[in-house]
């Protein structure tokens, strides 16, 4: 697909940066700013927002879809852990709707020509929903949000989108495991977990879900097209 000229990549960028400004820069991202202490984001993430993210922030074109009287949106919100930005998809009781239930995130960094995609996280007792979702757009929900993330950034002038490695992850190498999941998996593994201490039954809910974060992480590498060799990150040239 041949490349927009600078003189509308310049327009385009502008028109972001002043969507972002007037329609996106809302006071949640003002909020996580002031209360830094809150979330574990550092000043140099927020700087690399400000600096490189307003164009895409401003420009992401929010989804609405319906099927079967289930609304879902996606669209541009804040997050807590790797990223104060990102995308949610969200389910919603109706068009105007009066509540809606988040159902996963693809969490977003920037910086000089690129768009990060520091994680991706759904929810876990969402499947149903996730799943009729899939149904209905024909594709993994990661990678349907993925490619509305690159279309995003290639029409904005983005060079590439760089997909964070699952092993370099806090949460890959430290998962946040309640009590009550270890409870759980007592209850329903008796005779496995049969004379354990917490601490091992811990250990063994890790390493399941490394890997099923790791073969997640990997399917989306691949069948996306994105390529190691850029430190911690995959990458894919827009």
């Amino acid at each position: 697909m041949a490349r927009a000229s600078t003189a509308v990549l310049k327009r385009r960028i502008q028109g972001g940066i002043k969507q972002f400004k007037t329609a996106q820069e809302l006071r949640w991202f003002r909020d996580t700013i002031e209360h830094n202490d809150y979330y574990p984001f550092s000043a140099a993430q927020f700087g690399l927002i400000q600096r490189y993210g307003k164009p895409f922030l401003g420009k992401f074109k929010p989804v609405t879809l319906e099927s079967n009287h289930q609304w879902f949106k996606a669209e541009v919100a804040s997050m807590r852990y790797e990223s104060p930005v990102g995308i949610v998809l969200s389910e919603l009781d109706g068009p105007n709707p009066l509540y809606r239930v988040n159902l996963d995130y693809v969490k977003l960094g920037f910086e000089r020509g690129a768009v990060c995609i520091e994680a991706v996280q759904g929810e876990r007792r969402r499947v149903k929903s996730l799943k009729h979702f899939e149904k209905i757009v024909g594709m993994p929900w990661p990678n349907f949000i993925i490619k509305k993330i690159e279309a995003t950034a290639r029409r904005l002038g983005y060079k590439q989108v760089r997909f964070r490695g699952v092993e370099s992850l806090a949460y890959y190498k430290s998962p946040d495991i309640p009590f009550d999941d270890i409870r759980e998996y007592r209850s329903r593994h008796p005779d496995e977990t049969k004379g354990l201490e917490d601490g091992e039954i811990f250990d063994i809910i890790g390493q399941q879900i490394r890997t099923r974060m790791k073969t997640l992480y990997t399917k989306l590498y691949t069948t996306l097209g994105y390529q190691k060799r850029e430190g911690d990150y995959w990458v894919k040239d827009l």
